[in-house]
């Protein structure tokens, strides 16, 4: 089992629809590439986040809505 789990604020405000990358890590490296559509809680409210972990182990993010600096995430999966 593999679990990511990422949690803060975002410290810079976030367009719909634009992929960000948020980490690089070699241990995430995978034959595939993992798509998840991710619901995170922030500042009350649910902000749907589509979440992508690539062949070379880079975690990005791109939000189904914009989300303003200072919002806060956490979010996490699971992997089997």
């Amino acid at each position: 089992v593999k679990v990511i789990r990422l949690s803060g604020y975002i410290n810079k405000a976030l367009t719909s629809g634009t992929e960000y990358i948020i980490a690089t890590h070699v241990d995430l490296k995978s034959k595939v590439d993992w798509y998840h559509n991710v619901f995170v809680s922030g500042k009350g409210s649910e902000l749907t986040i589509y979440l992508n972990i690539d062949k070379d182990g880079k975690v990005k993010i791109t939000p189904k809505t914009a989300i303003a600096s200072g919002t806060a995430i956490n979010m996490m999966e699971y992997y089997v």
